[in-house]
């Protein structure tokens, strides 16, 4: 397990483009000067600038889970991209996202050995044991007592957090508690249960909770307050009651104890709306303008650095991080990241009702007029309007139709896919690097814990909490601009049984977060349905005969884009302990069903 010496802190610098997340906005990476050098631990606690910019490289770690692979340092890839939502630019099996999407690993001598695995695994412990010298040389430092205490809670945050990301996608692992080992080291523990790691992770947030503040002063946003704690206590819990690991458990007899329980308990989805509730009454509220357009609260939550909804995010510095890698070449992007015909679909009209449904105002022959404006926030279509410059400012139509120069389908090798590109993120006064998008990435925003409450009351009596997850629906369907309509429902549908709102709240996460740090990928695998895509072929949609007096395509198919997803049940729920990792710990680790 690739860890930090117990006698010397190795201490590497922040990728270039982003800000520490929980250091001050004027401060710079971690020990830049020093990147990539040991450092005796006594020379950086002894210091107090030192000791905060310690935890800050703890911090900086978050980025790593949040994107598939190696996204942010260097290009970007989304979780997205391994599920029906999204595709990405880079289609080489060797990309962690394309291999969970097609389950393809012939570039590996066998499954258990794809090198993401191996680096998810690693950099996730090497995040752990930072946060863990940091607990434990952080009362050599001379910071007041105080401090020392708020920074250990937040230390300890992160720590659960990692664990959480750990339990995710392997279930069970080695939990070393206080022990840090060195990278010849062979650690002593063996996998902890499920249940192991869901209480003791609960168990570190309500020690932390009173410690931390419940906001920050400018300088200090982005550091660990308590609603960030209640969010990730909500978060386990919530992960603990889903289908995947409550009852529905797929490990064999060797490995079920790591991968869940072994009976439905309701009692968990219990522990969850109360833990959840928690996060709720903690004084966030819903980022909400319908009066500038319809919609533009849902834009200005995920393009604003600090927000009422945002319970804990990645920031980012004032760069053209977002811009530059997801707009259109001809708007100075490099798009990608394309958004499928599925999820464009998954998208209601304006009025909230699905394409679908029986006596739909839907127009096939004009598929983007009159939709949720939250997809006109999250997907860049044919005929989408985007600023020609940034010194101008002024919109212009964006051609994704067959042939179109620049960004139009089958133009060259790097236009776009799907005849769609994603645009979330993005501020619109953006052009490639120029604007600075500055918002960040959330991690945790209360419209999530909105639609796990509902998720939560629904599986445990639909009927007897009907009115409160409606309510939950209607405040997240307002504010995306959806009309309420006559009976002031917003396009949800009445008597739904649980079936049915399960799916529609699931359906409503899907737009809702898009790209989100891989809140779709996660709600495949924790409710069993990633299996259901299996064989089944993403689409696009192919513009034709375009007219330049008019600016409009008067034709359109909807085209196979990819090969067929692929998903192999149990084994791919979870993810394998990487081979390497496997065999050095010669025989104290097991490994995850049907991973060799």
């Amino acid at each position: 397990m690739k860890a930090i010496f117990k006698k010397s802190i190795f201490v590497s610098s922040l990728a270039a483009l982003f800000l520490s997340v929980g250091c001050t906005e004027s401060s710079e990476g971690f020990l830049d000067s020093k990147a990539d050098t040991v450092v005796d631990r006594l020379w950086v606690f002894s210091d107090s600038t030192r000791t905060e910019q310690y935890l800050a490289n703890v911090y900086s770690k978050l980025i790593k889970p949040y994107f598939a692979e190696q996204g942010g340092t260097g290009y970007y890839a989304d979780w997205d991209g391994a599920t029906d939502n999204t595709c990405l630019l880079w289609t080489g099996a060797t990309r962690l996202s394309n291999t969970l999407a097609f389950n393809d690993y012939s570039s590996y001598l066998s499954p258990a050995s794809c090198s993401e695995f191996l680096t998810k695994w690693s950099e996730t412990y090497i995040a752990i044991n930072t946060a863990t010298t940091f607990l434990l040389n952080v009362d050599q430092s001379p910071l007041s007592a105080s401090r020392k205490e708020r920074m250990k809670s937040e230390a300890r945050f992160l720590r659960s957090y990692y664990y959480y990301y750990l339990l995710t996608y392997w279930g069970g692992v080695p939990l070393l508690k206080d022990n840090v080992y060195g990278d010849s080291d062979i650690p002593k523990e063996t996998r902890a249960t499920y249940a192991e790691m869901v209480d003791y992770i609960v168990s570190e947030m309500d020690a932390i909770i009173p410690n931390l503040p419940t906001s920050y002063e400018a300088t200090d946003y982005g550091r660990i307050e308590r609603g960030a704690a209640l969010a990730l206590k909500a978060k386990v819990l919530w992960l603990a009651a889903s289908p995947l690991s409550n009852g529905g458990n797929v490990g064999t007899d060797d490995t079920k104890a790591f991968l869940g329980y072994d009976s439905y308990d309701v009692n968990r989805w219990q522990k969850a709306k109360t833990a959840i509730e928690a996060v709720l009454n903690a004084g966030y509220s819903l980022v909400e303008d319908n009066a500038t357009r319809p919609g533009y609260g849902f834009y200005l939550v995920t393009t604003t650095r600090k927000n009422t909804e945002c319970i804990f995010k990645l920031l980012l510095q004032a760069t053209g991080f977002t811009s530059s890698y997801l707009l259109p070449a001809s708007r100075g992007g490099q798009h990608y990241q394309y958004p499928y015909q599925e999820l464009v679909d998954a998208f209601p009209m304006k009025t909230g009702e699905s394409i679908k449904a029986s006596g739909t105002t839907y127009n096939p022959a004009k598929p983007y007029e009159n939709r949720d404006p939250r997809f006109y926030n999250t997907i860049i279509y044919d005929g989408a309007k985007w600023i020609t410059s940034y010194s101008s400012q002024t919109p212009g139509r964006v051609n994704l139709y067959y042939k179109a120069t620049t960004d139009g389908m089958g133009y060259d090798s790097y236009s776009t896919y799907t005849g769609y590109i994603l645009r979330k993120f993005v501020k619109e006064s953006s052009y490639g690097s120029s604007g600075a998008n500055d918002s960040g990435f959330p991690i945790f925003r209360l419209a999530d814990f909105m639609l796990m409450y509902a998720e939560a009351l629904t599986e445990l009596d639909v009927d007897a909490n009907r009115s409160t997850i409606e309510s939950q629906l209607f405040a997240i369907r307002k504010r995306a601009g959806i009309v309420a309509g006559a009976n002031q429902r917003y396009g949800v549908p009445t008597n739904m049984t649980k079936d049915e709102m399960i799916s529609f709240i699931i359906n409503e996460r899907r737009i809702e977060f898009v790209s989100e740090g891989g809140i779709r990928f996660v709600d495949l695998l924790r409710r069993k349905l990633k299996e259901n895509l299996n064989d089944y072929n993403p689409t696009g949609i192919k513009w034709t005969g375009y007219d330049s007096k008019t600016q409009t395509c008067s034709n359109f198919e909807i085209i196979t884009v990819r090969k067929p997803f692929k998903f192999e049940s149990p084994r791919d729920y979870h993810f394998a302990i990487p081979l390497s990792e496997f065999n050095r710990a010669k025989g104290t680790l097991i490994q995850n069903p049907g991973w060799k």
